[in-house]
C-alpha cells in the first residue's frame, strides 16, 4: 500500500536534505520556531488542511479523495565555518575560507530543501507556495540567526480500506453472540 502521509513524506525529505547538507537538525511543531537557541534547524509546521475529488492511481486500491496538506517550514541558519561547526558569537566570520553568515547559511538550507523536495515527492505532486525572511532577534545577518518561512503543499492520497465484518459466534451454542468483528483487508 501507498505510505503517503505527511508522517512518511517529511522523514524521507529530511534524510535527503541531510545527504545533502551536514550539521542540520530537524524538528515538528510551533514551539520549536519560537527558539532562538540552537544551530541550524529546520522546524516542519503542518498548517492547514483541504481536500479535493480522488483519483485513481495505478496499483492503489481506491482514493476516495486527496488531501492537500500545507506545510509552513522554518529554516533558521547560523553562522557556520566550512567544516559545518558554528561559529560562536563574537568570533569573526571568515568569508574567504569558506564561512557562511546566518543569510549565506540560510540560502545553503533553502537550496538543499528545495532539491530534497524535487527528490523526494515523486510519489505525490508538491507545490511551493511562498517564502519570507524573518529575523527574529539582533542584526540577524552575524550573531543571531537569520530565518526563512517556506509553505508548500503536499497533496497525499486518502486511499479506501474496506473493512470486513465478521459476526462473533458463541462455539459452544452455534449461536450469534450479537457482536461483530470488524478487521482490514490484508
Amino acid at each position: 500500500m501507498l505510505k503517503a502521509t505527511i508522517s512518511h513524506i517529511l522523514p524521507v525529505i529530511e534524510a535527503n536534505m541531510a545527504a545533502r547538507l551536514a550539521g542540520v537538525t530537524f524538528k515538528t511543531g510551533v514551539r520549536h520556531a519560537q527558539s532562538n537557541s540552537g544551530g541550524n534547524r529546520v522546524v516542519w509546521m503542518p498548517i492547514t488542511d483541504s481536500f479535493e475529488p480522488g483519483r485513481q492511481q495505478a496499483g492503489v486500491r481506491r482514493v476516495t479523495r486527496v488531501r492537500v496538506v500545507k506545510v509552513q517550514v522554518l529554516l533558521w541558519g547560523v553562522p557556520t565555518k566550512p567544516d559545518g561547526t558554528i561559529y560562536k558569537r563574537g568570533e569573526a566570520i571568515d568569508l574567504e575560507a569558506g564561512g557562511r553568515d546566518s543569510l549565506g547559511q540560510t540560502e545553503t538550507m533553502l537550496n538543499a530543501l528545495l532539491c530534497a523536495l524535487e527528490d523526494s515527492c515523486k510519489a505525490v505532486q508538491y507545490e511551493l507556495e511562498d517564502g519570507a525572511w524573518e529575523d527574529q532577534e539582533g542584526d540577524g545577518v552575524t550573531e543571531y540567526g537569520l530565518g526563512y518561512f517556506l509553505t508548500f503543499s503536499v497533496r497525499v492520497p486518502v486511499v479506501y480500506e474496506e473493512l470486513v465484518a465478521t459476526p462473533v459466534t458463541d462455539h459452544t451454542t452455534g449461536y450469534l453472540e450479537g457482536s461483530t468483528t470488524i478487521t482490514p483487508p490484508p
